[in-house]
């Protein structure tokens, strides 16, 4: 567990930096009073040196231990070497009885300070002080440098008596290690409380700043499991400008481009889908509409093949046979422009034209059959555009046959060329029965009708506004439906001008 794992990562690191500090203070303060001692030393051992030792007999203090003339400890006698003597104006103290007075203890430790304290003088070979004192250290009153030894909790200094050139002694000083080794005791003493209780510290403080810092890592985690592939418009709470902020910003962006990927996945089975269902559809359709006509062909020789000898039965099956198959012809080359601008494959002859062109040839072609004569308006300037001239001509003449088909005679179809804020506009208006609302958005589906009843005679096949608007959309064009039942419907083309 990763919190498991910062708080014995922190602890450990924590608890290394302790006792590494603990044992650098303990060993800095060992040093530094240490070197202090051996400074003190040096200076009193050079002065000694120098100096050199004075006369025996000149220097009074106690025996370490007793007073001459009883017991150890017990008394002191006036003058000498032996004793600091008693006031001038009382002479040798007692009580009458032989007795000396007990030796107060602050002189004891006073004496025995000094003795710590005083140079030792040693000569060449000689055993003892010229004091009559024992060294501090018998081994080392040979050296012949200074040397640092350490003796009964004595820290002890050797140095070298020199006089022209000769070694005639040796000097030793010393000090008590009772004050450094009681500092130490107390550190570690102070340190062995300190250092656990600073552990129980740290294991709570970790425990809480990781508890505290990872509890942004819980809220993501729990919103986090909270969204699915279903549901991609959650995100992550962001707070603060830390990196864990940034970690839900980053992980809310990647939501954002999952969620647009799905959705463009979605729309994209969904365009799939409306292909494959306008494919069955077609597919249906289109063996419907083929289905038609060769029945019609089948019952029109079944009818000649029956009567051999009748010549105007042949005549008449061999006459609606050769309309049929004009017929499915058409049909089947509408199916393949159908099929080539669905695909992206219709080949343009494309060229700059003057709309004008086109437009009046369509007219002429769909001229042809019942249904009132289209007229025309044009301007006088030409209007170009970049385009082929026959798939053009051939808008216009579906535009025109459908407009002609819807209105009755007595009627009117009127086109009209103009420009429009930078379009080429074809406008075909008939005064026809007009479509109902309901119909608008299918008109340009393929074999749609908005007359189911009508015949496929008078309706067509269906196919002429589909093969229309994919023709107009390939030039780069769009094209605009307006319909009113009973009066009639405008449709405009719009063309990039050029």
């Amino acid at each position: 567990m990763l919190r498991t794992r910062l708080l014995v990562w922190n602890t450990s690191v924590i608890v290394l930096l302790l006792a590494g500090f603990a044992f650098a203070m303990v060993s800095v303060t060992r040093a530094r009073l240490t070197e202090t001692m051996d400074r003190e030393m040096r200076q009193r051992a050079q002065e000694a040196t120098r100096l050199g030792p004075p006369p025996p007999g000149q220097r009074m203090r106690f025996p370490q231990g007793q007073g001459p003339g009883g017991p150890p400890g017990q008394g002191f006698r006036p003058g000498g070497p032996e004793g600091p003597g008693p006031p001038p104006d009382e002479g040798p103290r007692g009580r009458g009885d032989g007795q000396f007075l007990p030796v107060p203890q602050v002189y004891r430790d006073a004496n025995r300070l000094a003795d710590i304290r005083r140079p030792r003088f040693v000569g060449v070979g000689e055993g003892d002080s010229m004091w009559s004192d024992p060294p501090f250290d018998p081994e080392a009153v040979k050296v012949l440098t200074p040397t640092f030894t350490e003796r009964e909790r004595l820290r002890i200094l050797t140095v070298p008596v020199v006089r022209d050139g000769q070694r005639v002694g040796s000097v030793q000083v010393a000090q008590e290690l009772d004050l450094l080794r009681s500092l130490n005791q107390a550190q570690w003493t102070t340190l062995a409380v300190v250092l656990p209780a600073s552990l129980i510290f740290v294991l709570i403080g970790a425990w809480f700043m990781i508890d505290r810092a990872l509890r942004p890592v819980d809220q993501v985690t729990r919103a986090a499991a909270t969204i699915g592939a279903e549901d991609l418009s959650k995100r992550l709470p962001v707070t603060g400008d830390d990196e864990l902020a940034r970690m839900a910003g980053t992980f809310n962006d990647l939501l954002g481009r999952l969620e647009s990927a799905f959705a463009e996945q979605a729309a994209a089975y969904g365009r799939l889908q409306a292909a494959f269902d306008a494919q069955q559809r077609f597919t249906a359709d289109a063996s419907h509409e083929l289905r038609t006509p060769l029945t019609r062909v089948r019952l029109a020789l079944g009818n000649a093949l029956n009567e051999p000898h009748d010549t105007a039965g042949l005549q008449e099956a061999a006459a609606k046979a050769d309309a049929t198959a004009a017929e499915m012809s058409r049909l089947v080359e509408d199916l393949l422009t159908l099929a080539r601008t669905d695909a992206g494959v219709l080949a343009l002859d494309a060229q700059t034209v003057d709309l004008r062109v086109p437009v009046a040839d369509g007219m002429d072609a769909a001229s042809a059959g019942p249904g009132p004569a289209p007229t025309g308006s044009f301007p006088d300037e030409p209007v170009m555009v970049k385009g082929d001239e026959s798939l053009l001509k051939r808008v216009v003449v579906n535009l025109v046959g459908n407009a002609r088909r819807h209105t009755p005679d007595g009627g009117e179809v009127h086109v009209t060329v103009d420009r429009l804020d930078g379009w080429a506009t074809v406008t075909v208006r008939d005064t026809g029965e007009g479509i109902p609302e309901a119909d608008l958005p299918h008109i340009f589906d393929r074999f749609y009708r908005s007359d189911e009843a009508r015949t496929r005679h008078d309706g067509g096949t269906g196919l002429g506004l589909a093969i229309t608007k994919g023709l107009v959309e390939a030039h780069k064009g769009k094209l605009d439906v307006a319909s009113q039942v009973g009066n009639g419907t405008v449709v405009r083309v719009l063309l990039p001008l050029l």
